[in-house]
């Protein structure tokens, strides 16, 4: 490696650079994340500068080449749209930031395209690449055995030692998936599939320790993509073995006896890895296509929307929730982006950005075919020479490709520098096999030529320096406020951010900053008259973020408790409006009915808190109703809730979630006879075990429908058996929670037991709860800044810890069931609209 990089700085210390800046943001750990922060956003944008100015010094010099093959009309088909979408995006600024990136990228592609003079130098540059992607490899694997798989093993060691358990490592659990480097396992999933055809090319054309080198790099790289559980991932391997393994078939002059043992050993690999792999497993399961359908309708609805220009590049993110259908439910409240390349280049660029797509995957198929359909691959000793390896690393990046294009279906990764560079670095290598410089188009060239282009491109990179500079002013002022509030600085912080807003004022992070962090020191400040000021500052300064990014339930959910305290009425107008983006988010309606409380309005209410509770039916079994304010308003929900539920099963019939609610809530109720005769219906054998217990009846842990280590089953145990309940509670928490209870929390358990005269009372009355506030995880990510603090809902949830730990399945929340939601919709809309 150091070797070819010697040659590339000789040639032109640009391009050096360039791969340095690339090849630090392919192996630093958590990239992806560090490009939202400042100090490192500077990074990457001087890493794109440097192939921008290598553009534009071989521009001047007359030294760029056309691509040939069209590609240069699609080029410019791509960037002329992606500028007409920054021109009428929906947020104009966040626009023109994501397209200077990706003009950088296209202009890179000329530059490394002209670079490219031999075959020997396309060769070296290969190798250089492959051995960047080795580094990835070890540093991935290392990092995630030793931070998360050797950690998490030893943990749950000693808990299955301890507690005499099962406990296995889980890769459904997103944190244990391998996410290094570059911060998320389907990047890395994304990358690997690039990078590992070419470790089989090197392998093919290199001898004696390079070729085993190369053979244990591939060995790595296949664990490696295992480690990161991705579905996408998986999918593109296989699809590039079976492709590989027809081709070779076909057109190697390789043994058919060899061919087909190694392709029966590719086939167990696979099968072994899904089998194994318990997310891998899964992988066509409800939830996760429910997810992409999401996406995809939303995507759908963004680029039908503004069909010839799309939202505009950045806009998915700030549009999500204006356009998530009310049918999602829980899943996928908001996201960064659309999980599929076709749909975020449609939402964000409209019609033109999916033919670009298309355009770009019919290219690589025409330079497959024509280099396909003049060679044939043919492993021996003769035709090691240089046109073979040639042709074998061509044929070695179309097998990434390939992998890439079925991943890119179902995540969308452009955004990232290892990936887009990856992708450039492969795509001019192509370009140059099939068009080298003697046979380039000769009037492109002359137009090249002329200085209408030198002049051009030098003029758009010296205003988007000018369009930069606020961008970033703001925020390194802002990463100082930070700094400052850590450092409990509260009026250098206001003053850094409001600073950082008037310079990038397009910018909503700064306002929502503001308005969360000094809303959140009112409620914790001590003085009246400081507690005032503060919950009016953060008011005024949500209401401007919401101002900017009119379409974030975070806003104006958050903004709505603030203003609860001095004014409910704007406060249900604020709820309203979050309600409207998310519906089904939990707290919503419940917040909606706690500003009609204030305002005497007992009835509607009585109606919010009731569609709150058919969305989420453990609302019932909450200690907040031991409140001296709602307890009179109890048995009217309750009541309102059991008509909800009878008009439900009228109207459908064959939906069994209502009937499940129904039963759940009379036994919560105490109506047992009824439960009982409901559950010769539709049986529930959890709910059974708890009549039976209720009844006095004997033998009931001799039913077989629950098995022996099920935790509900353990808690109804250390009921019966109470020399036992501190060791079967301590079993219980283990294998919900995967880590142990904390003593108070033990403690509360059983001291609540021993008060409770019957183990349903205990449930309904003398369950221990707990108080908290949700964490808005995804903030920073989909904001895409990660300086400042992550929000947590001003709304204080409360809940029934057994209810919520042990015993959920009785009152069955779904994540996702749009004909829950959809029969839902009326009344919904029948209370905002009152309101």
């Amino acid at each position: 490696m150091q070797k070819s990089l010697v040659v590339i700085a000789k040639h032109d210390y640009l391009a050096l650079l360039t791969a340095i800046i690339w090849g630090m943001f392919t192996l630093i750990p958590n990239s992806h994340s560090l490009m939202a922060t400042w100090g490192w956003v500077l990074i990457w944008q001087i890493g794109l500068v440097f192939p921008v100015s290598w553009f534009l010094l071989l521009l001047w010099q007359q030294k760029i080449h056309p691509l040939g093959n069209y590609v240069d009309w699609l080029v410019s088909f791509i960037a002329i749209s992606i500028i007409i979408s920054s021109l009428f995006a929906s947020f104009y600024h966040q626009g023109c930031w994501y397209s200077w990136a990706a003009i950088c990228l296209i202009a890179s592609l000329y530059a490394v395209t002209s670079y490219l003079k031999t075959f020997r130098q396309k060769y070296r540059l290969i190798i250089a690449q492959g051995y960047l992607s080795f580094a990835f490899i070890l540093i991935s694997l290392y990092l995630w055995l030793t931070e998360t798989l050797i950690p998490e093993k030893s943990r749950l060691n000693i808990l299955n030692q301890k507690y005499n358990i099962d406990l296995k490592f889980d890769f459904s659990i997103l944190e244990l998936r391998n996410w290094a480097p570059i911060g998320h396992q389907n990047y890395v999933a994304g990358y690997l599939l690039l990078s590992l055809p070419i470790f089989v090319g090197l392998a093919i054309i290199q001898k004696g320790w390079r070729r085993y080198f190369w053979l244990t790099g591939l060995v790595l790289g296949l664990i490696d993509l295992y480690s990161t559980s991705s579905r996408g991932g998986w999918l593109g391997l296989a699809a590039t073995c079976v492709v590989s393994v027809l081709i070779l078939l076909f057109r190697s002059k390789l043994s058919r006896l060899w061919l087909s043992l190694a392709s029966l050993g590719v086939l167990s690999l696979l099968g072994t890895s899904l089998i194994s792999n318990n997310r891998l497993n899964s992988l066509f399961s409800g939830g996760e296509f429910a997810y992409r359908w999401i996406n995809a309708n939303i995507g759908w609805q963004m680029g039908i929307s503004r069909l010839f220009t799309g939202v505009g590049l950045g806009g998915v993110p700030l549009l999500y929730q204006k356009y998530r259908p009310a049918w999602a439910g829980r899943e996928s409240e908001l996201a960064y982006q659309l999980h599929s390349t076709p749909v975020q280049l449609f939402a964000e660029i409209g019609i033109w950005g999916l033919l670009g797509y298309v355009g770009t995957i019919v290219l690589l198929i025409r330079l497959f075919y024509r280099s396909f359909k003049f060679n044939a691959i043919a492993v021996t000793e003769e035709d090691l020479d240089l046109e073979f390896t040639n042709r074998t690393i061509d044929y070695c990046i179309f097998a990434g490709f390939l992998g890439y294009i079925i991943i890119s279906i179902t995540d969308y990764q452009l955004d990232n520098l290892a990936i887009s560079g990856t992708l450039v670095l492969f795509l001019a290598c192509l370009l140059f096999s099939a068009s080298p410089q003697t046979v380039k188009g000769k009037s492109l060239k002359r137009l090249l030529r002329t200085k209408f282009f030198p002049i051009l491109f030098t003029t758009i990179i010296v205003l988007s320096v000018f369009f930069l500079y606020p961008i970033n002013r703001a925020w390194q002022i802002s990463s100082q406020g930070f700094i400052a509030l850590s450092e409990d600085k509260i009026d250098l912080f206001v003053e850094k951010l409001e600073s950082a807003h008037k310079i990038a004022p397009w910018e909503a992070y700064y306002p929502y900053q503001l308005g969360w962090n000094l809303g959140n020191i009112s409620l914790i400040s001590t003085n009246p008259q400081q507690q005032q000021q503060l919950l009016q500052k953060g008011i005024e300064w949500f209401e401007k973020a919401n101002q900017v990014s009119p379409y974030q339930e975070f806003g104006y959910t958050n903004l709505g408790w603030l203003l609860l305290r001095n004014n409910p009425a704007a406060a249900t107008q604020s709820f309203v409006k979050a309600a409207e983006l998310v519906p089904a988010k939990q707290g919503n309606y419940s917040s909606i009915a706690i500003s009609l409380l204030l305002q005497r309005k007992l009835d509607l209410a009585v109606e919010a808190f009731t569609l709150e509770a058919l969305r989420d039916p453990l609302l019932i079994t909450s200690p907040i109703w031991k409140v001296p304010s709602l307890q009179p308003l109890y048995p009217q929900i309750i009541n309102n809730l059991a008509k909800k539920y009878t008009e439900l099963n009228n109207k459908y019939p064959d939906t069994k979630y209502w009937q499940t609610c129904q039963i759940s809530l009379d036994w919560w109720q105490g109506k047992l006879a009824k439960a009982r005769q409901e559950l010769q219906t539709l049986p529930n054998p959890l709910l059974d075990i708890i009549l039976d217990l209720e009844e006095g009846k004997k033998d009931i842990l001799s039913k077989v429908d629950i098995s022996p280590d099920s935790p509900a089953k353990l808690i109804i145990t250390a009921w019966l058996f109470p020399q036992q309940r501190a060791e079967l509670i301590q079993k219980a928490w283990v294998l919900v929670n995967k880590n142990e209870i904390k003593p108070e929390i033990l403690q509360n358990h059983l001291d609540s037991m021993a008060k409770a005269q019957s183990f349903s009372q205990w449930l309904r009355e003398n369950a221990p709860s707990w108080s908290y506030r949700k964490e808005r995880t995804g903030f920073g990510i989909v904001s895409r800044h990660l300086d400042g603090a992550t929000p947590t809902d001003f709304n204080q949830v409360t809940e029934n810890i057994p209810m919520e730990t042990w015993f959920s399945s009785l009152f069955s929340t779904a994540v996702y069931a749009p004909e829950i939601d959809l029969a839902l919709m009326q009344w919904r809309m029948n209370l905002l609209k009152s309101l």
